[in-house]
């Protein structure tokens, strides 16, 4: 038996805070894409792609803009831009909702060129991206684009899952209602 210190102290973090996580701008981003998704869970699709239009706007100028210049450790650069291609497949999600596929569509490009250029062909992401992609297509009643797209993913979840795993799951993660 180990008797409980009735005053315990703060536990000590295992490790310091990262600065970016501290970063103003950073902080309003993360804001206005939780209080876009969660106006996105209430089927508040305006309000969702207000706040969501705000936070690419202002990691936008982060990434490419002005503010690029202020952030100099290249950590914080690739983080900010896997940041601002998730924020991308957000939108193009809630876009989808929404029934806004033309925009969805234009976005969601952008996000899986962009998460591809970050990582490479067989990141979590890029699959990601390329479903919401195809169901973006599927919704807009483009079939074959959508196949391609989900054609697509199906080979990089090959990739990068290997071929050791279930067939049957691998397919089911390329695979939406039909």
């Amino acid at each position: 038996y180990i008797a409980k210190d009735p005053h315990p102290k703060p536990s000590e973090a295992t490790s310091p805070a990262n600065a970016r996580d501290q970063d103003p701008v950073i902080q309003e981003v993360r804001g206005l894409r939780n209080a876009g998704m969660k106006l996105n869970d209430t089927k508040d699709f305006r309000g969702a792609t207000g706040k969501l239009r705000k936070a690419i706007t202002l990691l936008h100028h982060r990434v490419f803009g002005e503010g690029r210049h202020d952030v100099t450790d290249p950590q914080d650069t690739s983080q900010d831009a896997a940041l601002y291609s998730q924020l991308l497949n957000d939108y193009g999600s809630v876009l989808i909702r929404g029934e806004e596929y033309d925009e969805a569509i234009e976005v969601l490009e952008d996000s899986v060129a962009m998460v591809q250029k970050i990582y490479g062909d067989s990141h979590p992401s890029l699959g990601l991206s390329l479903r919401s992609l195809a169901d973006a297509y599927m919704a807009k009643k483009q079939y074959q684009k959508a196949i391609g797209k989900y054609k697509t993913l199906r080979k990089h979840v090959k990739r990068g899952l290997g071929v050791t795993h279930d067939p049957e799951a691998v397919t089911q993660l390329s695979c939406t209602k039909w």
